[in-house]
């Protein structure tokens, strides 16, 4: 078993990302954990009564605008991938979804713009820059790895050779 972080490989499948049941709960109940904190500040700190109404919408505003930004920024974000070598699958494991979605390597098409996008089927599912090389490396020959078209698109290039050539020489 190889382990590094982030990544793990049991026989033919390979692992990136990392699973803590505690946080995934946090993640996808985000506004339910917010709205417990601001419930417990609400009522534990002593206001007067219209100091405590601004205190109460001020934390409300504070934490709902951080909360829709990770939604909309972090929607179709992936926390795990796991890809089988033997069999040709590969499984994301969604943020706010408890659906996860597992596919055909070769019917999943990968294309690098600011983030790394798989798609399959229509829905686009988004893994951390981070793991793009290591899973590169072991897709199957033939799956076309593709990279969008401009300065950004030839950066993610650059800096995908780059991770492709560390976690090589790592080996």
């Amino acid at each position: 078993m190889i382990a590094q972080y982030g990544y793990s490989q049991q026989g033919t499948i390979h692992t990136f990302g990392e699973k803590s049941k505690a946080a995934i709960w946090i993640v996808s109940h985000i506004l339910l954990v917010l709205g417990g904190i601001l419930c417990f500040l609400s009522v534990f700190l002593v206001f007067t009564g219209e100091r405590k109404l601004l205190i109460f919408i001020i934390i409300a505003i504070s934490l709902f605008v951080p909360v829709l930004c990770f939604r909309l920024f972090w929607g179709d974000r992936c926390y795990r991938v796991e890809v089988d070598t033997a069999t040709e699958n590969i499984r994301f494991f969604r943020f706010f979804n408890t659906k996860d979605i597992e596919a055909p390597i070769r019917s999943v098409e990968f294309v690098f713009t600011w983030k790394m996008t798989a798609t399959y089927s229509g829905v686009k599912v988004s893994i951390f820059n981070e793991d793009m090389a290591r899973i590169a490396d072991i897709l199957p020959e033939g799956v076309e790895i593709k990279f969008s078209k401009g300065i950004y698109g030839r950066f993610m290039k650059k800096q995908y050779q780059n991770m492709r050539k560390y976690f090589r020489d790592a080996r």
